[in-house]
């Protein structure tokens, strides 16, 4: 696995909604902002792995809200050759017969 944590990610489900963490760290510079100094180069989810955690929660939770999060969402699948457009349409494309009641958000954790 590309993601460098063995412990499984912690499930969060708040006001309807599953969280699952896509990746870590971040490609910016901003002066403002510790992130980039404090866990470094962004670290991307397959989007394999990704797909089996939200697989897993619909079958269990039966939660359809789901939250991808990460520090920087807009660069998640850059250091893995992909791309939050692709993971987004393997989303949809995967889980398609939960539309329209299936919905992706974003979130930064």
């Amino acid at each position: 696995s590309s993601f460098p944590f063995n412990k499984i990610i912690e499930r969060e489900i708040r006001k309807g909604k599953f969280f699952v963490k896509i990746g870590e760290g971040c490609v910016g510079n901003c002066s403002y902002c510790i992130i980039k100094k404090a866990k470094n180069r962004i670290i991307s989810r397959k989007i394999d792995d990704i797909l089996i955690d939200i697989k897993n929660n619909i079958d269990e939770q039966k939660e359809k809200n789901i939250v991808l999060i990460a520090d920087d969402c807009g660069s998640y699948g850059i250091d893995i050759g992909t791309n939050i457009i692709e993971l987004i349409l393997t989303c949809l494309k995967t889980f398609n017969n939960l539309l329209p009641i299936f919905s992706i958000h974003f979130g930064y954790k």
